[in-house]
């Protein structure tokens, strides 16, 4: 049961919120062979606190520019401000509804309600879902506002029974509304994540490679896959 709580703060919070009331972070770099984030390296920081009742309230700061930046470009990080609440359905299956507030420099981008479903087999393998919808917020200097667009994330996950290792893939599916803000049509994109941890007491670190936004192409037509290597931790303490 330990090793599925601390899991659980490694895995960005995918699955149900431990019963006892604790606080965690997570952190990594990430090392990209694309600008399509705005830099070459960026990094993500977490976090958060579960309480007793359920609740748990976190902050997330994403696309932090650490590396280097395509031409005069000043890409600007993301901050989440999010609220979830654990739904115990029974001893092994759970869900959790939510919203996320995405702001960038000071204003609020986009409004997220979300629900997770997620189901953890005796055998150490843990299924999760979660769909989310992206609504854009209305922006004045805009003619029309973007369409919104959903997230949907499935997860598989193992923890070795013999060992302190646990590995998943996760496959994220967005669903693009038609137009974006400018009345261009969107396009939907697939990612593909594949992460090992070392589920040990204390600091995890964990090792992953993304392969993101398959579908979505550049001005001249070139595919914009995006690979990245991402190496990072997670801590929960009580």
């Amino acid at each position: 049961m330990k090793k599925i709580a601390l899991l659980t703060v490694v895995a960005a919070a995918t699955t149900g919120p431990a019963l006892a009331a604790n606080s965690y972070v997570n952190a990594n770099v990430q090392f990209h062979d694309t600008y399509l984030l705005g830099s070459k390296s960026t990094s993500t920081v977490e976090a958060g606190h579960n309480f007793d009742t359920g609740t748990r309230l976190l902050m997330e700061i994403d696309g932090i520019p650490i590396g280097q930046i395509q031409g005069n470009a000043s890409p600007l990080p993301v901050v989440t401000l999010g609220v979830e609440q654990n739904l115990n359905l029974e001893s092994r299956f759970w869900a959790s509804v939510g919203y996320h507030n995405l702001v960038q420099a000071g204003e609020t981008v986009q409004y997220r309600p979300l629900v997770k479903l997620g189901y953890n087999f005796e055998i150490g393998v843990s299924l999760y879902h979660r769909t989310r919808a992206h609504i854009f917020a209305d922006r004045d200097d805009q003619l029309q506002g973007s369409d919104t667009d959903f997230r949907f994330d499935n997860q598989i996950a193992y923890q070795f029974q013999d060992s302190d290792i646990s590995v998943w893939y996760k496959n994220i599916y967005v669903l693009k509304g038609d137009q974006d803000f400018y009345g261009n049509n969107k396009v939907n994109t697939m990612d593909h994540e594949v992460r090992m941890t070392w589920t040990r007491d204390g600091v995890q670190p964990f090792i992953e490679w993304r392969n993101q936004a398959n579908g979505l192409k550049n001005p001249d037509g070139s595919s914009a896959v995006n690979n990245a290597i991402v190496i990072g931790f997670g801590y929960v303490w009580s």
